[in-house]
């Protein structure tokens, strides 16, 4: 660990400082999203197939491998709440980029990438946080620009992504909305969607307002928790996996309050 990292890391609780909150909610918003996404390996997810078919390995194959790719998932979820290697953190991010991007190149609709934004955000966030890259001549980066320039924009894309879906029709969130006896004929699911993509791009205008992010929370807890609710228990993996999604807001919001209680 470099020594920006161990400056930030190691800290009491007498001075547990903005970035060592934000530290901690990053490595538990990772934690949450490998855990998650590795119990799905073990459970076998059905949805899981096509993704291999795209590299050409069989259903049989693929359901062999899954279990593999569940204990790694759940080895790294574990060893990232306990260490900060900046390899762990590395290979988060480049593992959250990529199961993003086999959905579109599995066929599916590009809004399934942007939707994981909650994935491979915290990961990059976190990587920019502790130093482990730096640009021009900086010694530390500074919260105030790349960490929270990340921030916002993965939290714009996964509620555009989430939007864009709801759009187009999702079947599994117009199964959620229908949970909610919320209208998903006609073009009720055309305006749920529009409404997340607006809420997607004031991100950039109203990233200082904690109601607007306290409301932005509310919805994404409200819509993920629907999937154990609507479904099998272990739907739960669903909810858990999406850990960033709720944390991304809920980290701004302390850097927020932090701002208003210091200046």
């Amino acid at each position: 660990m470099n020594s920006t990292a161990s400056n930030i890391v190691n800290t009491t609780k007498a001075n547990f400082s903005l970035e060592a909150q934000i530290v901690f909610w990053l490595r538990f918003a990772i934690s949450g999203c490998f855990i998650g996404h590795g119990m799905w390996g073990f459970a076998q997810k059905p949805a899981w197939i096509p993704f291999f078919n795209t590299f050409g390995i069989s259903d049989e194959i693929a359901q062999s491998l899954m279990p593999l790719i569940g204990s790694v998932d759940i080895f790294i979820g574990i060893a990232i709440l306990l260490s900060v290697n900046k390899f762990l953190i590395l290979w988060a991010i480049i593992w959250t980029l990529f199961t993003a991007l086999l959905r579109p190149l599995a066929g599916m609709s590009f809004g399934e990438f942007f939707e994981r934004a909650g994935n491979f955000g915290p990961p990059i966030a976190l990587y920019l946080l502790l130093g482990y890259v730096t640009f021009g001549q900086q010694k530390k980066i500074n919260i105030n620009t790349n960490v929270l320039w990340v921030l916002r924009s993965c939290l714009s894309l996964l509620l555009i992504g989430h939007g864009w879906l709801a759009i187009e029709k999702h079947s599994t969130i117009a199964a959620n909305l229908s949970f909610l006896n919320f209208p998903t004929d006609g073009s009720s699911m055309i305006y749920f969607g529009l409404f997340e993509v607006s809420l997607g791009l004031l991100v950039f205008l109203l990233h200082s307002s904690n109601l607007f992010l306290w409301t932005v929370l509310a919805l994404k807890l409200s819509t993920e928790f629907i999937y154990p609710l609507r479904g099998q228990m272990y739907d739960i993996f669903e909810t858990i996996e999406r850990m960033g999604d709720y944390l991304l807001p809920f980290i701004l919001i302390l850097i927020n309050t932090h701002k208003r209680n210091h200046f």
